[in-house]
């Protein structure tokens, strides 16, 4: 059977959020989230999904994977009406032999990412229709699975549905799962030997011609690309930023059939990752596929989305803290990065070096003019379906549990409660500015009659940490990046932690360096001129541009001055920017714009003979237009 080593995820709503982390799911409300089905044809009532001729492949799946949890973590009525009418039409849409869904659309994957919305919905419900719906399609899928295999997407991305099983299996019991599980892990793509050998380890440009692969695809079509050129599929797929995003799951599902160090050899896959093509802001180039690691390449918002969930099953199946460090980096990072302060508009690529966001070429591999501009549905609609789970599913795995264990694996302003196995209600709210501040305290907030223990990640910048309880310095079992403290709980307990962080700089391409600051990554503050270039008064698609010098050098021997003003509204928003860093520079005069981008950027470190100024940074996830890889000089 399954291998049981694992922490418990929670459920949909035990973890709510507050604060500045509360406001992000707001504006998701009233902005593309909340609204999405009345602008957008791929999600409104003639979708495949609800029974029209619209859309029928994965875009309201991948709508409703955010939808639902964000509908019951803000408890909000319309939301969750929208939600259920959903739910409802899809297991309406269930046959007697247990297939559903869209019956001109036989696909496997879009129905993958269904099941993932399904266990959100019955986590917040507990709707025993969707453990029946489910195990009467898995049988289905049993008995269909050796002569329909998995394909091309499904193929790529099997191993969302192996962990899905996995969970049905410890509610349900049923043996079927665990041979279909392994059926569809075996169908699965080789995703683990793929990151052993790690073949692309520059641009796809030196790899594959676009040209021919486009032509290519055209000519024999989706169904038989892998048939006709095996070579060009195999090159298209495992080079895919999203695929690879999604694929880091795949070493979790065969951790579950087989002994090995799934945190090691993640870790080595990892660093792969960002050695070859990494950014300074967590995440790796996909602009549609790898690009190497020249900050004025893109990452797909999808890749962003899917990293986090991946990241956040890994921290699941490997009880390693260590990935919840890279979790934070790209939640508090490139996530807010690539979606407009008011949730109204988004990017599909996001540069870590970004001067403008214009209808204009680039460096893209194979992403279309309006790539990195924000709106609706720039380049191509995935992302505007599937951006939605991001900060939902980053809420719920911010508290892990193993029996009456609770590992705190995020932090923000939150509060947990939940059953313990006794019938008390173990209830913490956490309060704090974190990642724009770094004290945070937790309240209990009811009586425990039995010991239960409290395990806090200690994050990987961290210079050193300071603990109390109620009001007492107090020595702690500190093992593995992360403490302890196991006792009875007394209403009004109060635990105060402090972590100490210094501005640190990383290395990036051409040695230039990124700025750092606990989590979160600083970038040059830029003026930000938006135009609005359709679209209505609400939802649009914008240009944004600056008059800004850009083309800086920065003094990375002294000391940064770092100011932190209150955290009000949208942190992500310029209006409301908690912190601001100045810091030495010097222009490089030779540093100029290229094909709409910052030019290719100098090696460090440089020599110039420009005066020296003072520039300002503030947090990545702030700054929509940036740079954020610098070249330094000494």
């Amino acid at each position: 059977m399954f291998h049981d080593k694992y922490l418990e995820d929670l459920k949909i709503g035990e973890i709510k959020p507050k604060g500045w982390l509360l406001k992000q799911l707001e504006l998701q409300r009233t902005g593309l989230t909340g609204h999405l089905d009345e602008i957008w044809e791929d999600v409104s009532e003639n979708s495949g999904w609800l029974g029209g001729t619209g859309e029928n492949w994965e875009r309201g799946p991948y709508y409703i994977d955010g939808l639902i949890p964000l509908s019951y973590l803000l408890s909000d009525e319309q939301l969750i009406r929208k939600s259920e009418f959903w739910i409802h039409k899809i297991l309406m849409s269930q046959k007697e032999n247990g297939f559903f869904g869209p019956s001109d659309n036989t696909d496997w994957w879009p129905r993958m990412i269904v099941l993932k919305a399904f266990k959100s919905y019955f986590e917040a419900t507990n709707d025993k229709r969707i453990i029946d719906f489910m195990l009467s399609y898995l049988k289905y899928q049993k008995n269909n699975i050796s002569h329909k295999p998995l394909k091309i997407w499904a193929h790529m991305r099997g191993a969302d549905e192996v962990i899905i099983l996995k969970w049905l299996y410890e509610i349900t019991h049923e043996k079927f799962l665990y041979e279909l599980a392994k059926t569809l892990n075996n169908q699965t793509a080789d995703w683990r030997r793929y990151f052993q050998e790690f073949p692309y380890q520059t641009s796809m440009s030196n790899y594959m011609n676009w040209k021919e692969t486009e032509e290519n695809i055209l000519r024999f079509g989706w169904e038989n690309i892998e048939k006709e050129n095996n070579a060009l599929f195999y090159k298209f797929h495992f080079s895919h930023g999203v695929n690879i995003a999604m694929a880091i799951k795949k070493i979790v599902a065969d951790s579950f059939f087989e002994e090995f160090n799934l945190s090691d050899e993640t870790t080595k896959a990892l660093t792969k990752l960002k050695r070859y093509h990494g950014f300074v802001n967590g995440m790796f180039s996909a602009d549609e596929h790898l690009s190497g690691n020249n900050p004025n390449q893109g990452t797909e918002l999808c890749a962003v989305v899917e990293m986090m969930y991946s990241l956040e099953k890994i921290i699941q199946f490997t009880e390693d803290f260590y990935y919840a460090n890279l979790l934070e980096k790209i939640a508090f990072n490139a996530l807010p990065a690539s979606i407009a302060p008011d949730f109204r508009a988004h990017q599909y690529d996001q540069q870590p070096n970004q001067i403008k966001c214009t209808i204009a070429e680039r460096n893209w591999y194979n992403n279309l003019k309006d790539s990195n501009i924000f709106g609706l549905e720039p380049n191509f609609g995935c992302c505007t379906a599937n951006m939605h789970q991001g900060w939902p599913k980053f809420v719920k795995h911010m508290w892990m549990r193993k029996g009456e264990e609770f590992y705190k694996i995020i932090y923000g302003p939150s509060e947990l409660k939940t059953n313990l196995k006794n019938g008390d209600i173990l209830n913490i709210e956490e309060k704090t500015d974190y990642p724009f501040g770094n004290s945070i305290t937790f309240v209990i907030k009811e009586n425990i009659s039995i010991p239960v223990k409290l395990v806090f990640r200690i994050p990987e910048w961290s210079e050193g940490i300071k603990i109390s309880l109620n009001r007492k310095d107090i020595s702690s079992d500190i093992n593995n990046g992360s403490f302890s403290i196991t006792r009875k709980w007394e209403k009004e307990d109060i635990i105060e932690i402090e972590f100490v962080r210094k501005v640190k700089y990383s290395k990036w391409y051409k040695n230039s360096v990124g700025v750092e600051f606990g989590p979160l990554v600083f970038a040059l503050d830029l003026d930000e001129k938006w135009e609005k270039i359709s679209g209505n008064r609400i939802f649009y698609d914008a240009e944004v541009a600056t008059q800004s010098p850009w083309n800086f050098a920065i003094n990375c021997s002294e000391d940064i001055n770092v100011h932190m003003n209150e955290v009000l509204g949208n942190p992500f928003d310029k209006k409301y920017n908690p912190l601001v860093m100045s810091l030495k520079a010097k222009k490089i005069e030779n540093w100029k714009e290229e094909n709409n981008s910052a030019g290719n950027i100098p090696f460090s470190p440089v020599k110039t003979d420009s005066p020296e100024e003072i520039v300002k940074l503030i947090p990545y996830g702030t700054a929509r237009l940036r740079i954020s890889e610098f070249p330094y000089y000494e």
